[in-house]
Formats: C-alpha cells, structure tokens, sequence
C-alpha cells in the first residue's frame, strides 16, 4: 500500500499527554473512538488483551484493550551509562465480553 498523506480515520484522533496508566508504565500519546496510543518502557505482545486504567487518582476509567502493533520509536539516555528504549503501541478497545 503506498501512503498518500491522508488519514482513512471513522474517528478523529485527539493528542493527549502523559495521563497515569496501569498495568504498565508509560503514557497515554492519543486517543480516538475505537483505541488510543501507548509509549511504553517495555514492548507489548501484539494480540495480548489487558485493563488498562488511566487518569488520575479520583478520576480513573479502566478500559479492556487489545495490541495492534508495537515498535520501537527511539532510545533516551538516563542517569549514569544506561540507556532506555521507547515503544510506541496502538491499542483497540474491546467490547464488554470480547475477549
């Protein structure tokens, strides 16, 4: 498929920054109708079907998700020699007794 530099979206896509997440760290990059963007420390198994909660304390949603795809986007430096990997994910809402 060659890109054309045009979206085929049903929702609009709303960037979003770094919102508090559970089960994994890392945060929350966009989100639309149908799933959202994930930047991780650690890959996501494509296929896997997790909760995630976001938001902050007093105001969480808990959402069932399922991996679409996972890369690495870029590495950062961190204190001392150590170097970490970022990972960007797409995820896809599932419906309530999808699994």
């Amino acid at each position: 498929m060659t890109w054309t530099g045009k979206e085929r979206r049903r929702f609009p896509r709303s960037d979003v920054d770094s919102l508090c997440m559970a089960p994994m760290a890392g945060a929350v990059k966009n989100l639309n109708g149908h799933g959202l963007g994930l930047e991780t420390w650690d890959p996501l198994r494509i296929h896997d079907s997790f909760v995630l909660t976001i938001g902050q304390v007093g105001l969480q949603a808990r959402l069932r998700c399922r991996v679409i795809w996972c890369r690495l986007v870029r590495t950062e430096p961190t204190q001392g020699d150590t170097v970490v990997s970022i990972y960007r994910s797409g995820v896809r809402f599932l419906e309530m007794g999808e699994s």
